[in-house]
């Protein structure tokens, strides 16, 4: 067994702070991709089926953005809104067709990631939400 000096110790901790930061900023980049993605989709399906869309009108982002705002959502304003709108409608089926060149190179669960999301809106899809 090796023996431990302080200095094994130091580089031990700053090496596994530098490994599972990076993975940290991978997973929080794939989740806030995934978050924005199904914005976009709620915001589509709503505009398409929403009972009282016609409430809104042209001004549903804007209304929109105001009230994730008081519910102390960030990069939610009318602006972030539309993009995350049309970030779904350029990649509608980005759930089931991401491809492993993304997660080349990376140690990343994305399939599972996938497979959450796509049970997720079914379900969603199924209750009405």
């Amino acid at each position: 067994m090796k023996q431990l000096t302080f200095k094994h110790l130091v580089q031990s901790i700053c090496s596994i702070h530098a490994k599972l930061l990076a993975q940290a900023a991978t997973a929080v980049n794939m989740s806030l991709t995934m978050r924005n993605w199904i914005i976009g989709y709620y915001i589509e399906e709503y505009e398409r089926t929403g009972i009282d869309r016609a409430r809104y009108g042209d001004k549903l982002m804007d209304f929109l953005a105001g009230v994730l705002s008081k519910n102390g959502l960030t990069r939610c304003d009318r602006r972030e809104l539309y993009r995350y709108r049309r970030f779904y409608l350029v990649y509608p089926e980005i759930v089931e067709s991401v491809t492993p060149q993304l997660t080349a190179g990376r140690k990343i669960p994305f399939n599972r990631i996938q497979k959450k999301v796509a049970v997720y809106l079914r379900q969603h899809r199924r209750n009405g939400d």
